[in-house]
């Protein structure tokens, strides 16, 4: 083990890296008025992660606060969050560090930091009503209405959570769901890779990017739009669809979410 543990780990700093940027290429594409501001969160790559403790997690709640204050002081309307954490996260760690306690103690334990992340992320959101977050549903092929994922599950005005078809438009196999107002296709996406190759990658974190190219480009339209009114065009502009068994998904339509946020907007674009 300890023999594959550095190649195991540079490959997980990598995908850090590989990640971001494939995200923000989806985010950009085609939108020549977009500007991208960079919060970097840096996940723990190694075989061994950090031990969680309260003063990590609260270091973490400050870093979400400030960094949704950066956003409202540089004016950012659209923020894209193709990540997620949950309890099992800080569970898992906890574990193998033998830490914290009995199976109920360790359970408990990790709740606990996981809530304090949490409370802060979701308290951040409402404090920024003019922009708009958008998240990831998660790759555990899910119902996440049941589960605590941070920020997918949160139900607020200013949030979209986004789930992934795959390119034939059916719900894709390993996406999360339930709490989904919109699935937009995260099967192969092609985007870029540090360096400039591009490459495809498949996750509701290349769902969630093709949401905010969308509010994106309608913004740069239509400027003027409330963040209530870009969503929603966004999700009244949905296609309705049916998947596997019955099942009812609402899918990303660009074209008639543009004619919706032209009525919401008056006619009145960036250009008038």
């Amino acid at each position: 083990r300890e023999q594959y543990t550095p190649f195991f780990e540079a490959l997980g700093q990598y995908s850090n890296y590989a990640h971001g940027t494939h995200v923000a290429g989806i985010a950009a594409a085609g939108n020549p008025a977009a500007r991208v501001l960079v919060a970097r969160l840096t996940f723990d790559y190694r075989v061994i992660p950090e031990l969680p403790t309260e003063e990590l997690a609260r270091a973490w709640a400050k870093s979400i606060r400030e960094y949704v204050d950066y956003f409202r002081t540089h004016g950012v309307r659209v923020v894209n969050m193709s990540w997620r954490f949950a309890p099992e996260h800080e569970e898992r760690a906890l574990e193998l560090h033998n830490a914290g306690g009995t199976p109920e103690e360790r359970k408990a334990l990790a709740r606990r930091f996981y809530d304090i992340g949490a409370n802060a992320l979701r308290e951040a959101f409402q404090s920024a009503p003019e922009i708009l977050f958008v998240a990831a549903a998660g790759n555990a092929d899910e119902d996440n209405r049941f589960t605590d994922s941070a920020p997918g599950s949160f139900d607020l005005p200013n949030l979209i959570t986004a789930a992934a078809v795959d390119r034939g438009g059916d719900e894709a196999a390993f996406t999360s769901y339930g709490k989904a107002e919109i699935y937009a296709n995260g099967y192969e996406v092609e985007s870029f890779l540090p360096g400039g190759e591009r490459s495809r990658l498949s996750g509701t974190s290349m769902a969630a990017p093709q949401i905010v190219n969308l509010a994106g480009k309608l913004l740069a339209v239509f400027p003027a739009l409330t963040t209530a009114q870009l969503r929603e065009a966004i999700l009244s502009g949905a296609e309705e669809r049916t998947v596997g068994e019955g099942k009812r998904i609402m899918l990303l339509h660009p074209a008639r979410s543009f004619e919706i946020a032209e009525r919401l907007a008056g006619g009145t674009t960036g250009r008038d």
